[in-house]
């Protein structure tokens, strides 16, 4: 027998919920875009001043910003080694920004879901823990009032 999906006891499956989420957050998505126009600008920069082929200078781009280096093409002037000190720092400082917002948002969701399941009681085998599990989550930004020591429960 296929499983059923997950329902929520407080309403039926065909009502709305109240807020939808976007599977992609605008953080990450202008993120994704700022690295696309970073690999625009330096595979136009590399075609221009070093006289390399499309795909010679997007892969060489590419290689910069994820920090790779295979050290196959190097620039050859002093103008496009400056470009390219500058286009590593600022390249992988956005590429570890965005690789940190996935991150952040993938464990925001994840501690979301668990709360939610966990307030809903739909856990099984989380025994005693739980309160404990749900205390430590209060500390990192969630609604405090709703969230109590468990040490503080037995007193």
């Amino acid at each position: 027998m296929p499983s059923k999906p997950y329902e929520y006891p407080e309403r039926a499956l065909d009502e709305a919920p109240d807020e939808i989420e976007p599977h992609v957050g605008p953080k990450i998505l202008y993120g994704i875009l700022t690295i696309g126009v970073l690999l625009i600008i330096g595979t136009a920069f590399y075609m221009q001043f070093e006289r390399w082929s499309f795909v010679d200078s997007l892969f060489f781009s590419t290689e910069t910003i994820t920090t790779v280096g295979y050290g196959e093409r190097r620039p050859t002037t002093d103008f496009t080694k400056l470009f390219t000190v500058a286009y590593i720092l600022v390249g992988v400082g956005i590429a570890l920004y965005v690789l940190s917002s996935i991150a952040a948002e993938i464990i925001k969701k994840r501690e979301v879901e668990f709360l939610d399941k966990y307030q809903k009681g739909n856990l099984r085998h989380i025994g005693h823990i739980g309160k404990h599990i749900k205390f430590a989550a209060g500390k990192f930004a969630y609604d405090k009032e709703h969230l109590t020591d468990p040490d503080q429960e037995k007193r």
